[in-house]
């Protein structure tokens, strides 16, 4: 019962120096997400937001490891720590918070001997850097489907691509598992979506040229940076790769071509090693017109 759960972590009087108490609603914190994150990840999130904003979790949770670590036997511990981990995974917008008790529980459990603190804090701190937008760290070739980044990692794009690599779709034999469907279509879709990009870039990087049809270039300008809690805008002024001076007309054509939701690839330095990526949410050329004239996307 929601009304209940609410009750228990926010009950003062309940968990102020109850050290049972507090073990117990750390137990089950670790069980219920734990089956929420095999069932839903967004009930997941939701529910160890809620967590995270609770008088147990501000309060009284690091006061405890802070202050009881003694009684804390090693199931508590291993609890703790993998509540915190999963925490982590599912409401990283509250990393402060978990760091906040994962600090006092680190230096519970430090060791001089085998540092297990410090070890446990890195390990947390992996966590974390997964959850970055653009992760890199990972084998796209031999990682599960579910496991690869949405866009290309910059190993992907620089290097040397081979079709056969990939599994073809299977037309005449079953396929052995839900997974190896999935596996194999989904990589497939990925390379299919992004492939004329990485050659597009690659080509670009040997030659200074790339085929329009494949890939559009666009020379850039920053006229403007805005942002909310969680998103960065850039306001853009574009003008074709190849064309020093455009016609109105071409400007217009140029600014039709950049769709909502277009994926862009921004290098910095021509050479593309360092990549940033950014999404068009709006494309209107009589954007900030009286600054530059050519065409403007957010």
């Amino acid at each position: 019962n929601q009304g209940i759960w609410d009750h228990i972590k926010n009950d003062e009087e309940l968990l102020k120096d109850n050290i049972q108490c507090v073990k117990d609603v750390i137990e089950l914190s670790f069980l219920l997400s734990t089956k929420l994150s095999k069932k839903s990840e967004k009930y997941c999130e939701r529910f160890l937001e809620g967590l995270t904003s609770s008088l147990f979790f501000i309060d009284v949770l690091p006061q405890f490891v802070r202050n009881n670590a003694s009684e804390l036997n090693r199931d508590d511990s291993e609890r703790l720590k993998s509540l915190l981990e999963l925490m982590m995974q599912f409401s990283t917008q509250t990393a402060t918070q978990i760091w906040n008790v994962a600090e006092h529980l680190a230096n519970a459990i430090e060791d001089n001997s085998k540092c297990q603190g410090v070890k446990y804090l890195a390990d947390l701190g992996k966590v974390l850097a997964r959850k970055v937008s653009g992760f890199q760290d990972v084998d796209t070739t031999n990682c599960k489907w579910n496991e690869l980044p949405t866009i290309p990692t910059e190993k992907e794009i620089l290097a040397a691509f081979d079709l056969k690599s990939l599994e073809p779709i299977k037309r005449k034999t079953p396929y052995t598992s839900k997974e190896e469907y999935l596996d194999i279509n989904y990589r497939l879709l990925r390379e299919e979506c992004f492939r004329n990009l990485c050659d597009g870039i690659q080509n670009f990087r040997e030659n200074q040229i790339c085929e329009a049809q494949k890939m559009k270039m666009y020379r850039i300008t920053l006229h403007r940076i805005t942002g909310g809690n969680t998103q960065i805008f850039l306001l853009l002024n574009c003008m074709d790769y190849y064309e020093k001076e455009n016609s109105l007309e071409e400007e217009e054509d140029t600014s039709n071509e950049i769709l909502y939701g277009s994926l862009m690839c921004i290098s910095l330095n021509k050479k593309f090693d360092r990549l940033i990526w950014a999404t068009v949410v709006k494309c209107d050329p009589r954007l900030c017109a009286q600054s530059n004239p050519n065409s403007n996307i957010k």
